[in-house]
């Protein structure tokens, strides 16, 4: 057990550093743009709009935010819920493995039904980018699945 939540730990102070990351890209979202995108460098503005390669939603679409909102919310109550319920650790993994799944799941619905979208992240980015992004972004679901099961 002791092992488990030092990973949990591990898992949380990441997600923490990333949700202050994510609300700061947030607060700067104007600075966004897929005309203009400069490669990746030290600037975090420059390092998002590098993501805008993969997933232009985030110049267009305001909702797509929300997924990045819930990560960061997500990160604080958690520090709560190691403090004080411990037996609610699954119920934030399960919380982070949906929201990062819907996240999935309308990038490629809008893929589908958006032919802008589709034909933006074709312009943008190579293969290697996509499965880079997409794979980083999936460690919202790898790990809280593998940290649910350990504490199943």
């Amino acid at each position: 057990m002791k092992n488990k939540i030092v990973f949990v730990w591990i898992w949380v102070i990441f997600n923490i550093f990333i949700g202050m990351y994510e609300v700061h890209c947030y607060q700067h979202r104007n600075l966004l743009n897929l005309e203009n995108i400069p490669k990746w460098n030290s600037s975090v503005i420059a390092s998002w709009n590098e993501y805008c390669r993969v997933d232009p939603r985030y110049v267009w679409k305001e909702y797509v935010w929300y997924f990045e909102l819930l990560n960061a919310f997500y990160a604080f109550i958690f520090i709560f819920v190691l403090l004080f319920y411990k037996n609610a650790i699954k119920y934030i993994l399960l919380l982070e493995i949906i929201s990062c799944s819907l996240y999935f799941l309308t990038l490629f619905y809008e893929i589908i039904v958006d032919e802008n979208i589709k034909k933006k992240i074709m312009e943008t980015s190579s293969i290697q980018n996509r499965i880079v992004y997409y794979g980083i972004s999936s460690i919202w679901i790898i790990v809280p699945v593998y940290l649910f099961y350990l504490f199943s």
